[in-house]
């Protein structure tokens, strides 16, 4: 009868495959196992570190390579808006130009007029403007005159009213600042805003008879009306003013011109009872019939 065999085996040889050096294996029916296992891992870990350094430089050029195509896709995005960003600073540049346009004119239009006619031509002072108006309806001579040598606007409409210098000095009868004014080239014929008055008719108005002549004298429009028609004469018979009457009638006036009612100088002068003015009327011309 044999001897049976032993079931320690001492292997003293490495696995070729691993390089493992195994001690004793035990062998039973149904396992197999190591015992006194030498096992070094030396190898194991070079290798795992090479690896680990291959995975890192993999990953660095995949970052490298998004990081390219980011900037190539930027730069893409770029060339696409190109024209946008020259069509946005040309318009961009165009309205700086129209809003620096726009200033000016601006700028223009809230400065006081320039004098024209005169040796020199300074801009006008709102503060200068005030006090010529104010002068000149106060009757003061001497400050006209310190005023108009400052090359003031003599045309100037400083109150609301716009009423001018000469206007004023017209509608009080300030005989000398009318002529001091009217030597400075102020507008004869010109309108109040809201009435249309003139100069001459604000002057009949009040009677001022020296006014009225020197004004025809310069060569004012002695039939300009209103707004409701009347005429210099029809105010002028309208007050009862019968020297002023006189004067328009010698001058041209119209003498049957009337409101744009119909009404005339006869028929006011008559409702007023101005039997001086009506007399000077008919001697004058003035239609019965229309009165």
């Amino acid at each position: 009868m044999s001897k049976p065999t032993s079931p320690h085996l001492d292997l003293k040889r490495p696995l070729p495959e691993t390089g493992m050096q195994l001690g004793v294996v035990s062998m039973s029916s149904t396992s197999l196992t190591l015992a006194n296992t030498s096992f070094d891992s030396g190898d194991t870990k070079a290798y795992t570190a090479s690896e680990a350094e291959d995975q890192g430089r993999r990953l660095e050029q995949q970052l490298r390579l998004k990081e390219e195509e980011k900037e190539a896709e930027i730069a893409r995005l770029q060339e696409q808006m190109r024209p946008f960003a020259t069509e946005k600073d040309r318009l961009a540049s165009q309205q700086q130009r129209e809003i620096a346009e726009l200033r000016s004119q601006l700028q223009t239009s809230q400065k006081p007029p320039v004098q024209r006619g005169r040796e020199e031509m300074t801009v006008s002072r709102p503060k200068d403007e005030k006090a010529l108006y104010d002068a000149a309806r106060g009757g003061d001579v001497s400050a006209v005159r310190r005023l108009l040598a400052s090359n003031v606007n003599i045309n100037c409409t400083p109150y609301p009213d716009g009423w001018t210098p000469l206007m004023a000095a017209s509608f009080d009868g300030h005989v000398e600042i009318v002529r001091l004014l009217i030597e400075a080239k102020a507008q004869l014929n010109i309108q109040e805003k809201e009435s249309g008055m003139t100069p001459l008719f604000m002057a009949c108005q009040n009677g001022h008879s020296d006014v009225v002549e020197i004004l025809i004298r310069s060569r004012a429009n002695i039939n300009l009306p209103r707004d409701t028609g009347a005429t210099p004469l029809y105010i002028a018979s309208g007050k009862g003013h019968s020297e002023v009457v006189d004067i328009l009638l010698r001058n041209g006036a119209g003498v049957d011109r009337a409101l744009n009612d119909g009404t005339t100088p006869l028929y006011i002068a008559s409702q007023n009872g101005h039997s001086e003015v009506v007399d000077i009327l008919l001697r004058n011309g003035a239609g019965v019939d229309r009165a």
